[in-house]
């Protein structure tokens, strides 16, 4: 790990943080799979395959300029 480290140019203790926090963001990333019944995975495939719907707020708010593309005063 001190070789590690030093080869980043990172001290042990930093080096040992951001390998445990990258550990962590993995970790918490594989929470993101989920299990479903049939009747749970048919809603679910349902629901992804009906047609979008329009939404005039959302056509609206992307219309606008955004904030980088209005002029300052």
């Amino acid at each position: 790990m001190r070789r590690a480290a030093i080869e980043r140019g990172q001290s042990l203790t930093e080096f040992i943080l951001r390998s445990a926090c990258t550990e962590a963001e993995l970790a918490l990333a594989d929470q993101r799979r989920f299990v479903l019944d049939d009747k749970q995975w048919k809603a679910f495939t349902a629901a992804l395959d009906r047609p979008a719907q329009p939404k005039p707020r959302l056509r609206r708010l992307f219309a606008e300029p955004s904030i980088l593309e209005k002029k300052r005063p």
